[in-house]
């Protein structure tokens, strides 16, 4: 060493490899004390490499040794990984899913639900709670109270205008109510009603069906209704005891009421009746005519 230059602080003594090997013991580090030898075997590298700290060792020999719990230059293959320890191909075997086999197409029809799907929906689909039986009470005596009744087709709408159209026909003298599917099966089927369930809205989903209920008959009231909602489109109205589509309804405001209908047909009866009557008693009046005119002739004059 030069006289000007400064000691070399980072040389070390060089290894005694004739030095007795520590005798080995069966206690393995811990985590901790791992982690601790490999930042104290990185930090450690640096200095070891420099020239001649090892004597006659290549430079930087040390650093390429693993420290504990490390391997150096290993390069995984994952087009060939290697193969697992036997314990872990021991739990690969018994985590294994199992599936079970595809049946072929032979036996399809043999395990095929279809007609249980289909009997559970259409269950489903017509079971009512008990809320709803009281629905279908309400819904039967206004059907047995009403003269006309009218199905209306309309799209989803606020709830304030569903109260203005109730509104609307309660000042005109009717009932608007609206009643899920189920609800008028429950109440309409195998009665004299039937047919009225085929205006009943059957999309998927919870949709009620307007019904507007009138204790008289009055298609005109009826057709002003209508224009005054436009959120509603008439379908059908069931009046006199007949189903009439919109144009019927509308044929009908022109047509005179039953009791004038009545009082004509009994005018036509009565007048047929007097005017046989009035031929039957003709020949006897003619012959009653004709013998006291007989009588008279034949009598002397006094």
């Amino acid at each position: 060493m030069a006289r000007g230059d400064a000691p070399n602080t980072h040389q070390l003594l060089p290894l005694n490899t004739n030095a007795a090997a520590p005798p080995a013991t069966s206690v393995q580090p811990s985590r901790k004390e791992r982690g601790a030898m490999t930042l104290q075997a990185r930090t450690l590298a640096p200095l070891l490499q420099a020239a001649g700290v090892l004597g006659g060792a290549r430079p930087g020999a040390l650093a390429l040794l693993p420290a504990a719990g490390q391997v150096r230059w290993r390069r995984v293959n994952i087009q060939r990984p290697p193969r697992p320890n036997w314990f872990r191909q021991q739990l690969l075997a018994v985590a294994a899913p199992r599936l079970e086999e595809e049946a072929g197409l032979e036996a399809i029809a043999d395990s095929c639900e279809m007609a249980e799907r289909l009997e559970e929906k259409k269950e489903w689909t017509e079971h009512i709670n008990q809320l709803e039986r009281f629905y279908v009470q309400e819904m039967v005596e206004q059907f047995e109270q009403s003269e006309m009744i009218a199905f209306f087709h309309t799209n989803p709408i606020k709830e304030a205008d569903w109260r203005k159209a109730w509104q609307n026909g309660r000042r005109a003298g009717m009932e608007l109510a609206r009643y899920q599917r189920r609800v008028g099966v429950a109440g309409l089927r195998d009665t004299k009603w039937h047919n009225c369930l085929h205006f009943f809205m059957s999309f998927p989903g919870e949709y009620t069906q307007p019904v507007l209920f009138s204790p008289t008959a009055d298609p005109k009231r009826l057709l002003a209704y209508e224009r005054k909602v436009p959120e509603f489109h008439l379908l059908a109205a069931v009046i006199h005891g007949r189903i009439l589509s919109k144009a019927g309804v509308a044929a009908l405001v022109h047509t005179p009421d039953l009791a004038s209908q009545r009082a004509e047909l009994a005018g036509l009866l009565s007048h047929q009746q007097r005017r046989t009557l009035g031929l039957l008693e003709s020949g006897q009046q003619q012959l009653a005519a004709n013998l006291g005119q007989y009588v008279t002739d034949r009598t002397p004059d006094s």
